[in-house]
């Protein structure tokens, strides 16, 4: 009786259903009864369940995340499989590359700049923070420029290490970041010692996340210390719980809470909508108009605290701030948002 209640409300996979049970302290022989029980009749089919949910999503993802979202709600790996590609279609990549031709809009380019526009609000975000805590006499352009540089020299090293093992391994290149865990295990695989050094790649990797969490978690408690005059250990706490709380609430929507929808959306589908089309365009297209019309003698202050920049520089400078980074930002935001 429970489990019809529980169907009557929305269809669910075996999986979601044991779940729902075993919270509720249902013995496991009571459990496997009854979940034979709905399935003799036809009232839950895992098949039928991955049908109609790759109809219901494949507007709005490919058949890799289709089917990857299947699994994760507990269908089968080989049923997820034939249900995304059911739905999506056999020519879906080649069908949407002709009409986005046809339109004159070049994917790869659109993707490469919504990419570089994340990355580049991430990082923007965290210079800024550190930025307060320099010395009054910092060489600001100088040090834009070593951290930029740099920046763009360790992205262009990581896709030199991942991409030829992709193709030398027949691997999808549009994977995205999952691809460092499914190429190098190959490379180091094919290397002596590879254990030994795959150990060594990953403990440097963790050590990278979690160093960039930190930048991260640093810009909120600066708010709360500089601003709300919160004592450091205080704001350091906080921010570490709440990002927390974010977190499991993200990872939950991929098993427990994959029920929970907003705007047909997952918590983890729509933080990372929000964050990546509304929270990013407005904040960088704020920071651009505060830092070259509205406090601009300020701005022109910090970059000439080391030394003196003609005014040709600084009026160049300002232009690339408060009119360029606007439009682009205007325009990769209309572009998330689907406008174009």
């Amino acid at each position: 009786r429970r489990l019809i209640h529980l169907l009557e409300s929305m269809d669910r996979t075996e999986l979601q259903l044991r779940r729902k049970l075993e919270a509720g302290g249902y013995p496991e022989e009571i459990i496997r009864r009854a979940l034979a029980y709905v399935q003799e009749r036809r009232y839950q089919d895992d098949e039928r369940y991955a049908r109609h949910y790759a109809d219901s999503r494949r507007a709005d993802c490919g058949r890799r995340r289709l089917a990857q979202e299947l699994v994760q709600r507990g269908i089968d790996r080989r049923t997820a499989q034939e249900a995304a590609e059911a739905a999506s279609g056999p020519d879906e990549a080649e069908a949407i590359r002709g009409l986005l031709e046809k339109k004159g809009y070049d994917a790869g380019t659109a993707d490469s700049r919504e990419n570089c526009f994340f990355s580049l609000s991430l990082g923007a975000g965290t210079m800024i923070t550190y930025g307060t805590y320099l010395n009054p006499k910092a060489d600001l352009p100088s040090s834009v420029g070593w951290v930029a540089f740099l920046g763009i020299m360790s992205s262009i090293l990581g896709g030199l290490m991942v991409m030829p093992s992709v193709f030398a391994f027949h691997l999808d290149p549009n994977a995205g970041p999952g691809l460092t865990f499914v190429t190098m295990p190959a490379v180091f695989a094919q290397m002596p010692f590879g254990q030994l050094f795959a150990v060594f790649f990953y403990i440097c990797l963790m050590v990278a996340a979690l160093t960039s969490s930190v930048s991260m978690l640093e810009a909120c408690t600066a708010l709360l210390t500089q601003t709300f005059m919160v004592k450091r250990n205080t704001a350091i706490v906080v921010t570490t719980v709440l990002a927390a709380l974010v977190g499991l609430a993200a990872t939950l929507s991929f098993g427990a809470w994959s029920d929970v929808l907003f705007f047909g959306k997952n918590v983890f589908d729509l933080l990372d909508y929000v964050t990546s089309n509304v929270g990013m365009p407005l904040s960088t297209f704020g920071i651009a108009i505060a830092a070259a019309w509205v406090a601009w003698k300020t701005t022109a202050k910090e970059l000439q605290s080391a030394r003196t920049l003609s005014p040709a520089t600084l009026t160049t400078v300002r232009i690339l701030i408060g009119i360029v980074s606007p439009l682009f930002v205007l325009v990769v935001a209309a572009g998330g948002l689907g406008l174009f």
